[in-house]
């Protein structure tokens, strides 16, 4: 997607993104899907194929967990996760292709004057948000089902 390092967001940033392209900016209308996807991204530390295919249906709970599999993997799902996935709809939540999303992001993080931002970076604020509560790299693995962080954190 992009050849320079994402940086971690702040939740700041995460937010005027979020907004910015939900409400429109310059030429460009508004966009709930691409907000949506990125508010589950920052707030599940999902990819983007796994978000582009999220499907309610493969949400399951264990032990009152709640956990969305894909790919082999359980990913954990916090409340405020699964409040936002809720609030969103039931079944395959989006139609929007990879390239599209990817653009429409990097035109927000340009009209907004952001450098080295990408999907990737909604990933890094999640889990720099969940290695701030928990103070716990184990954790962080737990929650984005990744053995090697050094690309996340």
């Amino acid at each position: 997607m992009a050849n320079y390092k994402s940086r971690i967001l702040t939740e700041d940033e995460v937010t005027l993104i979020i907004t910015t392209i939900r409400q429109g900016y310059g030429v460009h209308n508004p966009n709930k899907q691409v907000a949506d996807i990125l508010l589950i991204q920052s707030n599940t530390g999902l990819k983007n194929d796994e978000i582009l295919d999220f499907d309610t249906n493969n949400i399951i709970s264990e032990n009152g967990v709640n956990r969305y599999c894909v790919d082999g993997k359980k990913y954990i799902l916090t409340d405020t996760a699964m409040s936002i996935i809720n609030e969103i709809g039931t079944g395959r939540l989006f139609t929007i292709k990879m390239q599209s999303f990817c653009i429409h992001l990097k035109n927000a993080a340009r009209y907004l004057n952001m450098k080295n931002v990408s999907s990737e970076s909604f990933r890094k604020y999640f889990a720099q948000k969940v290695l701030e509560e928990s103070r716990s790299l184990e954790t962080v693995r737990d929650y984005m089902q990744q053995g090697e962080l050094k690309y996340i954190l």
